[in-house]
């Protein structure tokens, strides 16, 4: 649906969030818009390849956020994910980084 055409069409440094499908955006044609400022920045939620695969360079690109895409219904998850986000946060200002819990492996992609 957002192919080179519609992100040239798309006004420069323009922010884009993608939380419906990966394939909804040419990945390639994100990643150059990226690189050349067309794109300013990019909030990712979903992947063409879900995990996405660690030779992306959407991981080291400074102007992108990758989301865990780990939607769910469960009443309790929000209060969860934010209990673990309070105890990393709390870890990493205290300089021990290795209490933190639920930290992604970069080479499990998990």
């Amino acid at each position: 649906m957002i192919d080179a055409k519609a992100i040239a069409a798309m006004k420069p440094g323009v922010v884009l969030v993608n939380i419906a499908r990966g394939q909804v955006i040419d990945e390639i044609a994100m990643i150059a818009a990226l690189r050349s400022g067309q794109i300013g920045f990019a909030a990712l939620d979903v992947a063409a390849a879900e995990p996405l695969p660690a030779a992306s360079p959407l991981w080291d690109m400074p102007n992108v956020l990758i989301s865990p895409h780990s939607a769910s219904t469960a009443p309790s998850e929000n209060r969860k994910i934010t209990d673990i986000f309070c105890h990393n946060l709390g870890c990493y200002v205290a300089g021990r980084r290795g209490d933190m819990i639920n930290v992604l492996d970069k080479k499990r992609l998990y």
